[in-house]
């Protein structure tokens, strides 16, 4: 989501006098955000604090008031600021995953000489 998208989906959010709205263009936002593999951990706890947000808005009641909309708007631009200093740029993501691979590789190898050394002690020992 570039720059200018998420500051128009600020807007609309911020102004929004209907939770349901609200609830919608905020997860829409969220899910749009944060869809690589790698977000979804950060996707799932956002939803929740957005539906706890939703949730302190109506309060049991269907409707909410005017005033509790927009404090949960002020909040669910507040829940999208985090989300996007939150999710990690596609460079330190493919970082992230280069070094985990590297780990991966470097703890096979270990195994694999580990086994090696065992197996040839074993077969050195006579019967």
């Amino acid at each position: 989501m570039d720059e200018q998208n998420f500051h128009h989906t600020l807007r609309k959010i911020r102004w929004s006098i209907d939770c349901d709205d609200l609830e919608r263009a905020t997860e829409a936002t969220l899910r749009m955000m944060l869809r690589r593999p790698n977000d979804q951990q950060l996707l799932d706890a956002l939803l929740d604090q957005l539906n706890r947000i939703i949730a302190s808005a109506t309060k049991g009641n269907e409707l909410a008031q005017p005033a509790a909309v927009r404090q949960a708007a002020v909040r669910c631009v507040a829940l999208l600021q985090s989300a996007k200093q939150g999710r990690l740029s596609r460079s330190e993501a493919d970082r992230q995953r280069r070094k985990r691979r590297w780990r991966q590789a470097i703890a096979a190898a270990v195994t694999l000489l580990l086994a090696l050394a065992v197996t040839a002690a074993l077969a050195s020992q006579p019967l």
